[in-house]
């Protein structure tokens, strides 16, 4: 098998035989009804670089981007620094190539990691690596843009090449189902080169912990999508955009929880990054908050309970930020 290379990170510095569902299936993100939220609770000089945020065991994980270890853990909901650890290397326990913007939960006190095969799966409360999973990527699949599992046999794969497709795979690489590629209309009368194509197409995606839902949002406009694990299209949500002469980053980051879809949407108007929207949706794709930042976030996660939100400013590394939701 040949190699698979990771097309996300690419895709993030520039800023789908299938299913489909009806154009009816819609509704309407409103930033105008957004509770602007109150900031009440900063941890303070937690010097990383952060990637990925997860609440995992009742400990708040941050994925960084350092080269001595991988993982941080803060207790919640105090915020207190627990450990550090998750030693990239090939020996035992340690994560071989691991992305850290791609870390997941998984299991039970346990996230993981796309290596661009597979995925890599450490312990939070050890930091150390456990299991090592190898997927078979599809025929003609040399890029895979994210792979989100879906219980312990199944994937969520973005192609990074080619049409994009989103696909349900198996660990063999049996595609299950797909999503046929779409462009929106806003792009169409764009002349867009290969990689821009492939910079509208992309997005973030989210399953939900029972693996009989997932949620797609697109990284150049806001469009989030909801679909059952036959990949039926349950509703797609949006907002209103224009588009520049290129693609632009509007999505920053998903999370879910077992009642929730979390959205974290920037407007690219705003170049002074001053104010983000975090946008909750259940499992249906209905609407149920949509949250009023008053600074632009980065990373983020959400408790199991989802009564409280944690975030990474976009472009601070020296601060968490905690609301209420």
């Amino acid at each position: 098998m040949k190699d698979i290379l990771l097309a996300s990170a690419a895709i993030a510095g520039l800023l789908l035989p299938g299913c489909s569902g009806s154009t009816d299936q819609s509704g309407m993100i409103d930033f105008s009804a957004a509770r602007q939220v109150t900031i009440d609770s900063t941890a303070i000089d937690c010097v990383l670089n952060p990637a990925a945020m997860a609440v995992v065991d009742n400990k708040l994980v941050v994925a960084n981007f350092r080269s001595d270890s991988i993982a941080d853990t803060f207790t919640l909901p105090e915020l207190k620094h627990a450990g550090s650890g998750g030693v990239t290397g090939n020996g035992p326990g340690e994560l071989h190539n691991a992305f850290a913007m791609t870390m997941t939960p998984y299991g039970d006190n346990c996230v993981c990691f796309s290596n661009g095969r597979g995925l890599e799966v450490m312990d939070v409360n050890t930091f150390k690596a456990i299991d090592g999973i190898t997927v078979t990527m599809p025929e003609g699949w040399q890029l895979v843009q994210s792979i989100v599992p879906i219980g312990k046999d199944d994937y969520l794969v973005q192609r990074g090449n080619g049409s994009l497709e989103w696909a349900i795979i198996s660990r063999e690489g049996e595609i299950r189902h797909s999503i046929e590629p779409m462009l929106p209309e806003a792009f169409a009368s764009m002349k867009l080169d290969d990689f821009s194509t492939l910079a509208v197409r992309a997005g973030w995606s989210t399953v939900s912990p029972d693996g009989k839902s997932f949620a797609i949002a697109y990284r150049a406009f806001p469009t989030i999508e909801i679909y059952d694990n036959d990949c039926r299209l349950k509703k797609s949500v949006t907002a209103e955009f224009t588009v520049g002469e290129r693609p632009e980053l509007w999505v920053l980051a998903i999370r879910s929880t077992a009642k929730r879809v979390y959205v974290n949407l920037h407007n690219p108007a705003d170049k002074a990054m001053t104010e983000s929207h975090i946008v909750a949706l259940d499992w249906d794709g209905s609407v149920k908050g949509v949250y009023a930042v008053p600074m632009a976030v980065g990373p983020f996660a959400v408790d199991d309970n989802d009564s409280r939100l944690y975030f990474y400013p976009a472009g601070d590394h020296d601060s968490i930020y905690s609301f209420a939701l």
